[in-house]
């Protein structure tokens, strides 16, 4: 099967650069935790990997709890990875490439306008995020 809806959002709680986010995978529904203004920087400034052939991304949620979110590339297709910090598979799913990139710089977009992060970060993630939107597949270097 193929992923058909993906959605990253905030969600209520959390404080500070910790926020609550809202993983919405077709019918399904997860809510984690996670040091979002740093994993999101760090993300637009890496997002390339997620085209390196059998890496896994942590895309971020990488300290979360009590699920983590990655997307691995197998030959020409990319698998998007919920996993639980109980017994690792929660579940995994092709997932198209432009709903990822569409689903992270939603994200990015949202996390700008709710505020809450320093200013390094905040310009870090406003100067990435371009890159981001004009990503093209298959990426052929990093």
């Amino acid at each position: 099967m193929t992923i058909g809806r993906l959605e990253f959002s905030l969600a209520s709680g959390g404080k500070g650069d910790r926020a609550v986010l809202r993983i919405r995978v077709d019918d399904a529904e997860y809510l984690t935790a996670c040091f979002l203004s740093e994993d999101l920087v760090k993300l637009v400034r890496r997002f390339r990997e997620m085209g390196e052939e059998g890496r896994r991304f942590d895309l971020f949620f990488s300290n979360a709890s009590p699920f983590s979110v990655s997307v691995t590339r197998r030959g020409p297709e990319l698998y998007l990875r919920i996993s639980d910090s109980f017994d690792g598979g929660v579940f995994e799913d092709r997932l198209p490439f432009e709903m990822l990139r569409g689903a992270l710089a939603a994200l990015a977009e949202a996390v700008l306008l709710a505020g809450g992060m320093g200013e390094d970060r905040r310009r870090e993630l406003a100067e990435g995020l371009p890159a981001l939107k004009e990503w093209r597949w298959p990426v052929t270097g990093t």
